[in-house]
């Protein structure tokens, strides 16, 4: 197997949070200040930017937004890595993650998005949303200084808020389903069938006496 560059994410520094760039956090600034896709990219390419197959990697983040860890959650082959959504959600809550930034690598150094690549992006969102994790980002590099944010184009937010408005119950609640949806001439067609079965019951019930 030939090797493929630095696959394996940089040990986590022990208890210490640090920010992105590796710098103390400015005590003047917002502490909940989200990472820009620079300073996601810069990260995730040192990780996996070289690779000469696709390799999804996720970055956890504190309240603050600072991380506090990184994991190489799968490698792949030339042109795609497969990527769990529950494997990537356990690895959040061990981590006590608050907050994710997702990365992936294109070899060919074309970072568009595939269609794959957002419908994973979308399912991420959602279940990270079902645990009250938010996905600040979703970033895509190769060999190359291009990269695709996902953040930067909507697409984050997008998919937030379908998974705000898809029906599924907030976390931390239980819900009753709503009664069935019928139609006017669906209820009047059950009145009408209540109805002959009535008449019909009536006739029995003359004829046995």
């Amino acid at each position: 197997m030939r090797d493929s560059g630095p696959l394996k994410p940089e040990p986590a520094a022990g208890p210490r949070r640090h920010p992105l760039r590796g710098r103390s956090a400015s005590p003047c600034g917002s502490p909940r200040r989200r990472p820009s896709s620079t300073e996601a990219a810069e990260r995730i390419r040192a990780t996996i930017g070289r690779a000469d197959r696709e390799a999804f990697v996720v970055l956890f983040l504190d309240p603050k937004n600072q991380l506090i860890g990184a994991e190489l959650q799968s490698i792949g082959d030339v042109d795609s890595a497969a990527v769990y959504p529950r494997q990537v959600m356990r690895s959040a809550l061990l981590a006590n993650a608050s907050a994710l930034i997702f990365g992936h690598n294109h070899p060919s150094g074309d970072p568009d998005p595939s269609l794959c690549d957002r419908e994973l992006t979308r399912d991420l969102v959602a279940a990270a949303h079902l645990l009250q994790i938010k996905v600040l980002d979703h970033v895509i590099v190769g060999p190359s200084e291009r990269i695709f944010s996902f953040a930067e184009q909507g697409l984050i937010d997008d998919y937030a808020l379908a998974a705000q408005s898809s029906g599924i119950a907030e976390p931390g609640r239980v819900a009753e389903p709503s009664a069935p949806y019928a139609s006017p001439a669906a209820l009047d067609r059950a009145a009408a069938y209540k109805a002959r079965e009535k008449a019909r019951n009536a006739r029995r019930h003359a004829f046995d006496k």
